[in-house]
This record gives structure tokens, sequence and C-alpha cells, in this order.
């Protein structure tokens, strides 16, 4: 599985991950083996299940539609985010990629909640900003 987050800066697995879906700079892709469904995953074993990471930065902040398309043309089967706008939700539904959120913390964190089936997907966007911007 291949799978798309957000991040604040490219720390790898200790990146943390970026509130804010549109305006996050850097995207890691975390390409995960296939797992034995008996393993209790945990942080000291998070990394041992990711076969490949790569980083890509988004040169257009706020653009929520370049962002699908960039994360689309990295082959994501699914984005893990703490909350998302309603129209990229859409646009990545619509291309049959998975969007979960309620992530949280460095990426070792989120991947754990991940695997752990602790993270919901979403049926709708979720982008609790609001407040802080005028762009919805």
């Amino acid at each position: 599985m291949r799978i798309g987050i957000p991040i604040v800066k490219d720390d790898g697995l200790e990146s943390e991950i970026s509130g804010h879906f549109g305006r996050a700079e850097y995207f890691i892709i975390v390409d995960l083996k296939k797992l034995d469904e008996k393993k209790v995953i945990r942080d000291d074993n998070v990394g041992s299940l990711v076969s490949e990471t790569s980083v890509i930065r988004n040169l257009m902040e706020h653009a929520c539609g370049s962002l699908v398309d960039l994360l689309m043309n990295s082959k994501v089967d699914a984005l893990i985010v703490e909350g998302i706008g309603g129209r990229p939700f859409q646009l990545f539904k619509q291309n049959g990629i998975k969007v979960y959120a309620g992530a949280f913390g460095t990426i070792k964190e989120v991947l754990r909640d991940f695997l752990n089936g602790m993270l919901q997907e979403l049926q709708a966007g979720s982008c609790g900003h609001h407040d802080q911007h005028p762009f919805h």
C-alpha cells in the first residue's frame, strides 16, 4: 500500500504531520509491506513495515486541485491527514483514493495508529481551519 501524508518538514519517519493539507510544504510517500494480521504494531516496529519512503515538495500552497494531481501522479492508494476540505476530499474520492483523518504526531505515530485501525476513513471533508482562513 502506498500512502501520502502531509508533513511540516522532512525528517523521515520522525517528520511531524502537517495540520493543514493545503498548506503542507512537503508530503511523505510511504510504501508499506504486506502485513501479518496478527502482528502488534508499536512505535518501535513501525519502521520494519515500511519498504520505502520518498518526499515531494508542494510548490503551490493552497492549490488543492494541484495537490490532488501531485499525489495521484505519485500513485498513492490512500491519504492520511489531520483534516481536509470538501473539494480535495471529493477529488480523491472520485479517483479511488481513500482518505483517513484524525492523525497527529510523527509519521511513525501516524502509521502506528493507521495500522492499528485507529484512524477512520472519511466520508466527507473535515477541514477544521475555517477560523484561520477564508479559502473554503
